[in-house]
């Protein structure tokens, strides 16, 4: 019996070492096409399932002939995820050192947070917002309940807004303290034609300078429901990956036209892994803040209820371009949602 065991579980250790391993090598060359690049999204559990594999084979296999196979493969797929994930998170905490600003020097304080279809807990939300007092807000699945909840509770406060209304992830809003103007690049959509809306709010700073604030939230990575369309492996492929990268392209192109310092915030749907989203911050001109800040998903309907998890996903996302000092950026509490808010504090350059 024991022997038998031995048998199962060396069997099950080296598919799950081919396995785990051949994902991080996919996720490794994204570069080369966005159907590998989609296997950056999961390189959490890439990195700890490789990570396992290479331990337990380190402490398993004994024979001479099978050992060095196995441990050569798990080795590939742990640094190739490694390749991927260490840098990111070397980033994520040079990010979270705070930046002292010059004195009497203004700074900004922005909120967005994805507010979850599901929350119905508008009170705690508000109170969110009351603890960290931001000067701006960006909501994302912003609903009409939602709306019918909070804003009469916030809009007071801020008396300044510009809310789409719509279908799939159009429901976005973008609310402040001072006054701004909507830029064209805008496009906030009424109704159901449109899957997703932007807007783009500029600001002037205390100096008459101006900076643009840009909130949106773009679709998975991956289409499922087009993976049955198209003739051929290659078509239904492409087809497959064809709305977000054409959601990435249009949204670069609305940045590159605006002329002011910008801090694009929302959920994207993307990891700061993905080769998708660091060539859309270099192609947009903008520095990614949010490298590996889990923000999603805190709560997971499991076993016929809602419940809370720890986050594994970073799909909340700030990045800024020159023009903007980062103060700090930190998460904060979720509030009924499962998502977490990302608070980011900056100032608008003189120069």
């Amino acid at each position: 019996m024991y022997r038998l065991f031995l048998i199962i579980f060396g069997t099950g250790l080296f598919f799950a070492t081919s396995g785990f391993s051949t994902l991080a090598i996919f996720a490794v060359l994204g570069f080369i096409h966005p159907i590998l690049d989609f296997f950056n999204h999961l390189q959490p559990f890439i990195f700890i399932g490789t990570f396992l594999a290479l331990l337990l084979s380190l402490l398993f296999y004994k024979n001479k002939l099978l050992r060095p196979l196995i441990i050569s493969i798990a080795s590939i797929g742990f640094l190739s995820s490694a390749f991927i994930v260490l840098p990111d998170g070397i980033t994520r905490i040079k990010n979270e050192i705070d930046n002292p600003l010059e004195e009497n020097k203004k700074s900004y304080k922005i909120l967005t947070q994805n507010l979850f279809g599901r929350n119905y807990d508008a009170w705690r939300t508000v109170n969110e917002i009351k603890k960290i007092n931001p000067d701006i807000i960006a909501f994302q699945e912003y609903f009409y309940f939602q709306r019918e909840a909070i804003h009469h509770l916030i809009a007071e406060q801020y008396p300044f807004y510009e809310i789409c209304k719509g279908g799939k992830r159009n429901n976005i809003a973008i609310y402040s303290k001072t006054k701004f103007e909507l830029d064209k690049a805008s496009s906030c959509y009424i109704g159901e034609r449109h899957r997703i809306s932007r807007i783009i709010a500029k600001f002037k700073d205390q100096y008459g300078g101006e900076f643009s604030v840009v909130t949106t939230h773009l679709d998975w990575p991956l289409q499922v429901s087009k993976l049955n369309d198209g003739d051929g492996i290659k078509e239904r492929l492409d087809l497959s990956i064809k709305r977000k990268t054409e959601q990435l392209a249009d949204l670069s192109k609305a940045i590159n036209s605006i002329s002011t310092p910008i801090v694009l915030v929302g959920d994207l749907n993307s990891t700061p892994w993905s080769y998708a989203l660091r060539d859309f911050a270099k192609k947009s001109g903008l520095s990614l803040l949010t490298n590996s800040m889990f923000s999603y998903p805190n709560r997971l309907y499991l076993f016929g209820d809602w419940r809370n998890v720890i986050p594994f996903l970073p799909l909340d996302h700030i990045l800024l371009s020159d023009g903007i000092d980062k103060k700090s950026i930190k998460k904060g509490d979720p509030a009924g949602s499962d998502h977490n808010p990302i608070v980011l504090e900056f100032s608008v350059s003189e120069e």
